[in-house]
């Protein structure tokens, strides 16, 4: 499912009128778009590779797991894997720990994906903060990614931080991004994504 918010969307006027600093970035950037991760369970795999690493690396590492599991990354599979073959693809001895976890969450359903939708966004990110290795930002980053969340903001995520102030002309802590974000409620998480490309521009 592709997502997509244009820069002259009604959304997008009704923020400007909400806070009138966040023209700019809406001016630099005429649209934003991207795939839904519409499989729960590789999202939160995805997101454990991707840490602490830049997405070309990222993307050729989870390239290596998807090969090794032959196109099919399940649980099961990932339960049954020797953790040093899954070191030997690139992950470290942590990232495989925290992959098996997921796994073995999904498993016992301690994390349940069939419930989501009756879900609210805290609910969920109380849920998956039980998987080793998912923190809050993984969390709001599965919100935003996977659930196509509209009303997300992580403010722990330094990116979003760096973009704010540079808009805002001052160093923006994560207090004061919780703070500002309350401005744009219910669109937090379309702010995110033109914030992101805003830095990226």
């Amino acid at each position: 499912m592709k997502i997509t918010y244009a820069n002259d969307s009604e959304i997008v006027k009704q923020l400007i009128v909400l806070d009138p600093t966040l023209e700019p970035i809406f001016r630099k950037t005429d649209k934003v778009e991207f795939e839904l991760e519409t499989d729960y369970f590789l999202a939160l795999v995805s997101a454990i590779v991707s840490q602490q690493l830049s997405g070309k690396v990222a993307q050729a590492i989870y390239k290596k797991v998807d090969a090794f599991f032959l196109g099919q990354i399940t649980p099961e599979k990932i339960l049954a894997a020797d953790i040093e073959a899954m070191r030997k693809l690139g992950l470290s001895y942590r990232k495989a720990e925290y992959i098996k976890s997921i796994a073995e969450h999904v498993m016992d359903e301690t994390v349940r994906f069939d419930t989501l939708d009756s879900m609210s966004d805290e609910a969920i990110i109380e849920m998956l903060i039980q998987i080793k290795g998912i923190g809050r930002w993984s969390a709001e980053m599965f919100l935003m990614f996977a659930l196509g969340r509209p009303n997300v903001f992580s403010s722990g995520d330094f990116g979003l931080r760096k973009a704010l102030s540079m808009l805002y002309g001052k160093e923006v802590s994560v207090d004061s991004a919780n703070e500002l974000c309350q401005k744009w409620e219910p669109y937090k998480t379309i702010v995110a994504y033109y914030l992101w490309r805003y830095l990226e521009n």
